[in-house]
């Protein structure tokens, strides 16, 4: 259908914070369009067609330009067409383009601060806008085998068993908060398959000043957006990564870290008499020393009886996620 589409003169822009806790900035840029109706028939022509035309921004792809500046992650998100009573071929679409909301708590996609929401140039390439990145808390539970604190003049405890020497049927649990990263990045293209082989995935090398394994993926969101490249629109994809760091990256140089890895504590019913390469090494079963009481202690990583009964127990520690190298896909700030 016949249409001339130009870009109107009213446009506003405003910032506002985003979440809860005022993380981040959303910006949001409102733009008018002019669509003429061409042709005998203008009866014809619905709102549905106007908002169609070539040249009217497509809701949830197309990004924010001025025409020798864009708005990289400022995308579409309504737009509406009113006909104009007193020329019926003369239509006003008013469309306006933010960053995208934020989800499960946080910040959306967009800059931390107002000028990271700044309009650039034209780039050439995808590559040459720069991943935006916003931080807010995200939190992990893990089990808590013998007390943290406590107030004197009482002793910690061990949270693992009653005090009749049985094991608790569900285990005390300690909620521990986590630094999370919302990582935005443009990329070429990206499919179901990537984003399952990169989600629940941690850094196999050293990644943003952190060891490996401190890192986890806990989720891939990915859009089909318009790009305005020098060359011309371009379709990509915008991908937000919800990255958490884990709680052991705060603890002192040289204490052991486990990371994201799964950590058992040792202790059992029974434990192995001798090391493993004894031969005639069996097992044997802890002994309480008061009658009635349930038999169960600490062992080491390789069976035996701890010699220290006393205090906190051992750890065994699990790969329970694939490793990925975070570089092969994460262009850094």
């Amino acid at each position: 259908m016949p249409f001339v589409v130009s870009q109107g003169r009213s446009q506003r822009m405003t910032f506002s914070s985003s979440g809860d806790n005022n993380v981040g900035v959303n910006a949001q840029w409102h733009q008018d369009y002019c669509v003429d109706v061409t042709g005998a028939d203008i009866a014809t022509h619905s709102a549905y067609d106007v908002l169609n035309a070539t040249g009217i921004p497509i809701v949830g792809k197309t990004t924010y330009s001025t025409g020798t500046k864009i708005l990289p992650y400022v995308v579409c998100r309504d737009k509406t067409a009113q006909q104009n009573p007193k020329k019926l071929s003369r239509w006003t679409v008013k469309a306006k383009f933010s960053t995208p909301p934020a989800r499960g708590g946080g910040s959306g996609a967009g800059g931390s601060t107002e000028a990271e929401n700044a309009p650039i140039a034209i780039p050439e390439t995808i590559e040459e806008i720069d991943p935006v990145q916003s931080v807010s808390l995200g939190e992990t539970e893990e089990v808590l085998y013998y007390e943290k604190f406590t107030r004197p003049p009482l002793l910690l405890k061990d949270t693992t068993r009653t005090p009749t020497g049985n094991w608790w049927t569900t285990p005390v649990l300690e909620r521990i908060p986590t630094f999370r990263l919302k990582y935005t990045q443009y990329e070429d293209n990206i499919t179901y398959e990537e984003m399952i082989e990169r989600k629940f995935r941690v850094n196999s090398v050293p990644w943003n000043s952190q060891d490996t394994g401190m890192w986890l993926i806990q989720d891939v969101e990915a859009s089909d957006v318009s790009v305005e490249l020098l060359a011309g629109n371009t379709d990509a994809a915008m991908v937000t990564y919800t990255i958490d760091l884990h709680p052991d990256s705060r603890l002192p140089a040289g204490q052991e870290r486990f990371g994201w890895m799964e950590v058992r504590g040792l202790f059992d019913t029974q434990y192995w008499s001798g090391p493993p390469n004894d031969p005639d090494r069996k097992l044997k079963a802890f002994q309480s020393e008061i009658a009635g009481k349930a038999n169960s202690g600490y062992i080491t990583s390789t069976g035996e009886k701890r010699a220290e009964q006393e205090g906190p127990p051992d750890y065994i520690a699990y790969h329970i996620y694939q490793d990925v190298d975070f570089n092969d896909f994460l262009r850094l700030v």
